[in-house]
């Protein structure tokens, strides 16, 4: 409906950072700390092999922390990757920061298993928010952007040799907080109309 009110199409732009340094990575994580706002979370790989985490402090503002490049090399050299891990322990064990994740259980094992690091402060899960209202259909974070946010399709890029291309998929990926908002508003209007 409000794409009619407008004859082009008009993609979301999504401010993606791929640290450069070690510093600016610390930082980011340190704001995150500080700000003490919703930050959505989510892991890309599995058990024993976490090749980037994202973060999104708003739906068009997303930074990443890499650990391996594509070709499977480290990212960070071995001081800097203690740093960060460290950071990232600090951030993501810290439960006055508000964290979304999509399908929170898997991220949370995955992190807690194989780093030992336990995500608190946890609000929201957008995959069970999602199922929640609609349960008949796929609870996918792809079937989800595809219907509450205006991101194009972008799951092919996961499968991308180039190291930038794959980051800023993870990012976009990290959609969290525009699905999270609309489902929140949805299910308002819905308790309304059962209520009313």
């Amino acid at each position: 409906m409000r794409e009619s009110t407008f004859p082009d199409l008009r993609l979301p732009h999504r401010n993606i950072l791929i640290p450069a340094t070690v510093e600016v990575a610390l930082q980011r994580l340190r704001a995150v700390r500080e700000a003490r706002r919703p930050v959505a979370i989510d892991i890309e790989g599995g058990v024993q092999h976490v090749s980037c985490i994202s973060f999104a402090t708003a739906p068009d503002d997303a930074f990443i922390i890499p650990f391996t490049r594509r070709d499977g090399t480290l990212y960070w050299n071995q001081q800097e990757s203690c740093e960060v891990w460290r950071a990232l322990a600090t951030t993501l064990e810290d439960q006055h920061v508000p964290k979304i994740l999509q399908n929170s259980l898997y991220d949370r094992f995955v992190l807690h298993y194989s780093y030992g690091i336990r995500v608190r402060g946890v609000v929201d899960d957008t995959m069970l928010k999602h199922w929640e209202l609609y349960s008949e259909l796929e609870k996918s974070l792809g079937v989800q952007a595809s219907l509450y946010t205006d991101q194009p399709y972008y799951k092919g890029d996961r499968k991308s040799d180039d190291d930038t291309t794959f980051y800023e998929y993870a990012a976009r990926f990290c959609s969290h907080p525009e699905i999270s908002n609309k489902l929140e508003g949805w299910s308002m209007e819905a308790v309304k109309l059962i209520t009313d």
